[in-house]
């Protein structure tokens, strides 16, 4: 079954593919792509395939263009060019099912190491005496907020699920994961989202947080038992 699921999102993969032109750049924006681990700082009117990842240094942004997609990534931020894609809702449904296996199976994977990232692509050891900076989830989740306020709630979520897998103080930060469950409630994924907020629950939250994701659980079963 996992090997099924692995071969869907890798078909997915290939099947999209795109270039995106930088538009307008201020301070200092660097990019990774597969092919090599050194940071590399970019200027406007350069190309990036879909299988870059982009970083925006403190005060820094990039706006980058492409066939239907316009994105200004703001600073302190880190995005892989891949997520700028519009995803199906069954698109979605197979990622996390994919991520539900790999967060089940692979609690070996160490953060450092190099992993499977979204769609079944690879992402290279960033994590080395190369990365400009301390804090790389925080930095991902940065961006990942961003992918959801800008169109791109689906693939904001594959993205946060990965990163709650490797990055553990983000998985425990209980703001991070109530956003990312209000954004699968949002795409009227009512299974998907009470799991998420039922896991929510059991976190250390404040009595603030607690009655909101009460309430949302109690909806949402109200709504699964109709």
């Amino acid at each position: 079954m996992k090997t099924i699921l692995m071969f869907c999102l890798i078909f997915v993969t290939i099947t999209f593919s795109q270039s995106y032109k930088v538009e307008k750049i201020t301070g200092t924006v660097k990019t990774q792509n597969q092919t090599a681990d050194d940071w590399v700082t970019i200027r406007e009117g350069i190309s990036l395939n879909n299988k870059s990842m982009l970083l925006t240094e403190k005060n820094s942004t990039v706006t980058l263009s492409g066939e239907g997609v316009r994105f200004t990534l703001l600073p302190q931020s880190i995005i892989y060019t891949s997520s700028l894609r519009k995803m199906s809702v069954d698109e979605l449904l197979l990622a996390l099912a994919t991520e539900e296996i790999i967060n089940a199976s692979g609690k070996k994977e160490k953060g450092n190491a190099q992993s499977t990232a979204i769609y079944g692509s690879k992402v290279n050891k960033v994590e080395n005496e190369k990365f400009p900076h301390s804090g790389l989830g925080d930095l991902r989740i940065n961006g990942a907020i961003q992918l959801a306020k800008n169109g791109y709630a689906a693939t904001s979520i594959v993205e946060a699920k990965e990163i709650f897998r490797k990055y553990p103080e983000i998985n425990k930060n209980p703001a991070h994961r109530i956003y990312f469950a209000d954004v699968i409630n949002s795409l009227g994924l009512s299974e998907e989202s009470f799991r998420e907020y039922s896991k929510i629950m059991e976190m250390d939250l404040t009595e603030t947080q607690k009655l909101v994701v009460l309430e949302k659980i109690n909806k949402l079963k109200s709504e699964l038992t109709k």
